[in-house]
């Protein structure tokens, strides 16, 4: 028996022979290995590569299923001026803007992420206007400086909170 793990309706992961299969038909469709080597999965990398490789992409495809805590790949992204196509549930939809910073496709729904991926791909202008309004989010939301403003009123609302208690 081998060891596979399903990621979609449709797609599985044999760990045994590394491959991506068809779970519909179990056709081999192509090494996960070399998608690896690739860079397609960018998991371990330093974070200064995972930037470049974002930067050189048209977009990120963000497919979980699961309802994400947060999803700080997709910020990664948009500090690369990055578009994401995004489940849209959780905490991905919160951080999409569909049709603004990328695109929701509908959780569960391969013909639906299919879709977005084929439109944003064929259509260059849309791109240029997402990676702009992409990169605006990071710089709007998510800087350093933002972030360390925003945790400084935290403490302090907290620190007032406990005095008055």
């Amino acid at each position: 028996m081998t060891a596979r793990l399903r990621f979609t309706e449709y797609l599985d992961l044999d760990l045994d022979a590394e491959m991506w299969r068809c779970n519909r038909c179990d056709a081999a469709l192509i090494s996960a290995r070399d998608l690896y080597k690739r860079g397609c999965l960018v998991y371990d990398r330093d974070p200064r590569e995972i930037a470049s490789i974002l930067q050189d992409a048209k977009f990120l495809v963000f497919p979980s299923e699961w309802y994400e805590t947060f999803g700080r790949v997709i910020v990664e992204a948009f500090a690369t001026a990055t578009p994401v196509i995004a489940a849209g549930h959780g905490a991905a939809a919160e951080l999409v803007a569909d049709g603004v910073t990328g695109f929701h496709f509908r959780p569960g729904d391969p013909l639906d992420l299919a879709a977005k991926v084929l439109h944003l791909n064929s259509h260059p202008p849309v791109r240029v206007q997402m990676r702009a309004a992409a990169r605006k989010e990071f710089e709007t939301r998510y800087t350093a400086d933002i972030n360390y403003r925003s945790l400084v009123a935290i403490y302090r609302r907290a620190m007032a909170a406990y005095r008055t208690a």
